[in-house]
């Protein structure tokens, strides 16, 4: 009796864990599936984005490198946000104290975003709007970075006023 007692138990166990199996296989698939989707819409975006790991670029898409005028990912590869920058930013800081305090603020605040002048390949300035927003991947903090090129300082108040 004690026997088919154990059995059961056993055998229910092993469809539990059967169970738990096929559950972390199909949560397994399906994050591979959202990380080819983000993935693609990463590359093939025409928005600039760019992955900050550590208060460097580690990654980005083909848009961000056509708008830096720069070949490949090789020549942004660990680079801090200020190398591609003007040394001042208009409202007269310094480029890369005033990228550090914003990482800081997208990193306490989850998120942030602000108007900045880079610069691309050629020294030619342009403006957008940076939004920073922290990601975990790998149980690695990065900093997800979306670009809205700005024209003018105009197109940035346009923007601001039709929200």
């Amino acid at each position: 009796m004690e026997k088919n007692s154990n059995e059961n138990v056993l055998s229910y166990q092993l469809l539990a864990l059967q169970k738990e199996i096929d559950d972390l296989t199909t949560q397994n698939q399906q994050l591979r599936e959202n990380e080819k989707k983000f993935r693609f819409f990463f590359e093939k975006s025409t928005d600039p984005f760019l992955i900050i790991k550590n208060f460097r670029f580690i990654d980005c898409n083909q848009s961000a490198l056509k708008l830096l005028n720069v070949k490949n990912l090789e020549d942004l590869f660990s680079t801090h946000p200020s190398s591609i920058s003007p040394e001042f930013q208009p409202d007269g800081r310094t480029s890369i104290l005033k990228a550090n305090e914003m990482m800081d603020i997208a990193l306490k605040n989850g998120q942030h975003s602000f108007l900045w002048r880079h610069i691309d390949a050629n020294k030619s300035e342009f403006d957008v709007i940076v939004s920073l927003t922290p990601i975990l991947v790998n149980n690695e903090v990065l900093i997800f970075t979306h670009w809205t090129v700005l024209n003018t300082i105009q197109e940035f108040i346009r923007l601001q006023f039709s929200k």
